[in-house]
C-alpha cells in the first residue's frame, strides 16, 4: 500500500549509540533533507499544487498534532527535530537553491519554526499543574498552622488567667479576673485579625469619634439692690 508521511519521516531518522556510555542520540535532521522530501512527494496520489508549502505543513502537523488528524512524532524525535526547525537564517536543505513553479526562490525555513511541539506543550501543562498544586498545598498548610497558633494563644491565655487567680481572696479574684479578661480580649483581637467579627468591631472602635465635654461654668446669682 501507499506509505504514510509518518513512515517516510521515520525512515529518515537516525539513532546512534555511544559505545562507551550506551547513550542513544536521535538525529532528526534527515526529515528536511532532499531525499526525504522526494520520497514524500512520490508517495502522494496527486501532485500538490504547492508541494513545498504542503510538505512544510505536513511536518508542522506531525510536530504539533494541531490539525486533529496527524499523529505526533515520538517525544524523542520531536525533541531532536524542534531545534533543527527553529534555526533561523537558512532555507531547509530540501529546498536550498530551489525555485517554485512560478520561478520564485523558496524561502521556507528562513524565519524558523515558532510553533510549540505536541509533547512540549503537554510537559509545560504538567509543570504548571504541579506548581499550582504545590501552591495550594502550601496555602493549606499555612492556614492550618495559622489556626493552630490562634488556638494555642487562646488556651495559653485561659490557663494563665486561671493560674493567676489561684490562692487569692474573692475580692482580688474579681479584680484579677476583670484584668485578665481584658488582656485576653486584647490579645485575641491582635492575633485574630482575620476573624471578621473581631476585625470589624476593631475598625468601628478606631473610627469612633471621641468627644470631651467641659463642665458647665458656675452661675453667679445676681443680687437685687
Amino acid at each position: 500500500g501507499r506509505l504514510t508521511a509518518m513512515v517516510i519521516f521515520q525512515r529518515h531518522v537516525r539513532t546512534t549509540v555511544d559505545p562507551n556510555t550506551g547513550e542513544e542520540t536521535v538525529d532528526a535532521s534527515g526529515i528536511i533533507s532532499r531525499a526525504c522530501y522526494e520520497d514524500w512527494l512520490a508517495s502522494r496520489k496527486r501532485l500538490p499544487q504547492r508541494p513545498e508549502e504542503c510538505y512544510r505543513k505536513c511536518i508542522l502537523a506531525h510536530c504539533t498534532a494541531s490539525d486533529g488528524g496527524s499523529a505526533p512524532f515520538s517525544p524523542r524525535v520531536e525533541a531532536a527535530l524542534l531545534p533543527v526547525l527553529r534555526q533561523q537564517g537558512r532555507v531547509w536543505p530540501c529546498f536550498a537553491g530551489r525555485r517554485d513553479k512560478v520561478g520564485r526562490p523558496i524561502r521556507i525555513g528562513l524565519k524558523g519554526l515558532r510553533a510549540t511541539g505536541f509533547h512540549e506543550a503537554q510537559q509545560r501543562n504538567n509543570n504548571n499543574n504541579n506548581n499550582n498544586n504545590n501552591d495550594s498545598n502550601n496555602d493549606n498548610n499555612n492556614n492550618n498552622n495559622h489556626n493552630h497558633n490562634h488556638d494555642s494563644i487562646i488556651n495559653i491565655n485561659g490557663e494563665s488567667r486561671n493560674s493567676g487567680n489561684a490562692g487569692l481572696d474573692n475580692e482580688n479574684n474579681s479584680a484579677t479576673a476583670t484584668t485578665d479578661t481584658t488582656t485576653t480580649t486584647t490579645i485575641i483581637t491582635a492575633h485574630l485579625g482575620d476573624v471578621p467579627a473581631v476585625r470589624r468591631r476593631g475598625k468601628r472602635e478606631l473610627r469612633r469619634k471621641r468627644y470631651t465635654y467641659s463642665s458647665p461654668k458656675p452661675v453667679t446669682p445676681r443680687l437685687e439692690s
